[in-house]
């Protein structure tokens, strides 16, 4: 039997002792598959619905009970505790599920991503940094939207995801989003419109040590280049941080609240989202108004929302907070001759920088 790198067995027996109550409850049981009884605990059946269960009963009786196949994705844990893991390779993460052995008894204990070290992924690493694009830092991106007077659209994981067929919690997937999203992506920057993407390993915004010994953009781009990467046509892109924690940490308060500065403002996002009007931000506005959307799957209601922004008399700016909505609202106004800046969680993302919160994500996406 293989045996787990010491540091992906620690990892492993380190959740198992953080487990709550709850997740160590038995959600769901198959009382005799092939004379062996197999329980999930409610952390384990998040990842293993009814075909999930049933591969990974095959897979543990081919390799443990029956024809004893080696499976070389199997590897011991700990063998006096009966702990193995078994992995899965997904289009974006790869994960193990944990279990445990006792006779004719397994117990699926959980799941956790699989441990990757720099080591064992630095060639791949070393070709998505040789191939990635330039990004502009936050401060000169801020430089380009004053200078231009441009619109900016921004993309992150979620829409990159979007793109490839996944859902995000704000937004569910669809051919029409996906078209339009990749559209953008692939429309080049000028003088009244910027793309903007994350840098490829950013210093903020980039938990570390989330996959292993990657930050949460290394595994991103690990996973991701080889498909993203070829729809990044152009030479360079705005900083997509430029709404996040980062652009207060390299940037004074005043540049930041500089783009807005005496400007009529209409905020466009969802009622009930994660977004308010912070007046330590936008204080600043000559005059303010709102466009109030749904704040889930907004892009159901996109006609309407282009509408109704067009319909805004004069040269107002429009702050957009709106998931990938406002990706190609952004850009759809900037084609009409309106100026629209994809601000995202840019309130939030100051509270984080204040440590008020952990994170924009830890908020609910339902207020």
């Amino acid at each position: 039997m293989n045996a787990c790198k010491p540091h992906e067995a620690a990892a492993l027996l380190g959740q198992v002792y953080r487990l709550s109550l709850r997740d160590k409850q038995i959600g769901f049981t198959n009382a005799n598959v092939g004379g062996v009884c197999f329980h999930y605990t409610l952390r384990a059946s998040e990842m293993l619905s009814g075909t999930g269960r049933q591969m990974f009963q095959q897979r543990i009786l081919r390799h443990h009970f029956h024809e004893l196949t080696p499976d070389f994705t199997i590897q011991a844990v700990s063998e006096p505790l009966g702990l193995f893991r078994v992995a899965y390779w997904d289009s974006l993460y790869d994960y193990v599920i944990l279990y445990r052995i006792d006779q004719n008894t397994v117990t699926a204990i959980g799941w956790d991503y699989l441990f990757l070290t720099k080591e064992d992924v630095s060639q791949k690493l070393l070709s998505v940094e040789e191939r990635f694009p330039e990004v502009m830092g936050t401060a000169k991106t801020l430089d380009y939207i004053k200078q231009n007077g441009c619109s900016i659209a921004r993309f992150g994981d979620g829409e990159f995801n979007l793109i490839l067929g996944k859902d995000t919690p704000f937004q569910k997937y669809s051919p029409a989003l996906s078209a339009r999203l990749l559209e953008v992506l692939k429309t080049p920057s000028d003088e009244n419109f910027l793309v903007c993407i994350p840098q490829r390993n950013p210093r903020y915004n980039n938990p570390a040590n989330i996959i292993g010994e990657l930050n949460f953009w290394e595994h991103y781009w690990y996973k991701r280049f080889d498909t993203v990467g070829k729809m990044l046509v152009n030479p360079m892109y705005g900083d997509a941080f430029v709404s996040r924690d980062a652009v207060f940490y390299e940037n004074p308060l005043e540049s930041i609240k500089g783009l807005w500065g005496n400007r009529d403002v209409v905020f466009v996002t969802g009622k009930g989202s994660r977004f308010f009007e912070s007046s330590a931000l936008f204080g600043n506005v000559a005059s303010k108004g709102f466009i109030w959307v749904r704040a889930v799957d907004a892009f159901d209601d996109y006609d309407a929302i282009l509408s109704d922004c067009l319909n805004i008399p004069g040269s107002a700016l429009f702050l957009l907070a709106l998931g990938a909505t406002a990706t190609v609202l952004a850009h759809d106004l900037s084609k009409a001759g309106r100026q629209a800046l994809d601000i995202g969680h840019l309130p939030n993302s100051y509270d984080q920088y204040l440590g008020l919160i952990h994170s924009p994500e830890v908020l609910p996406v339902l207020s």
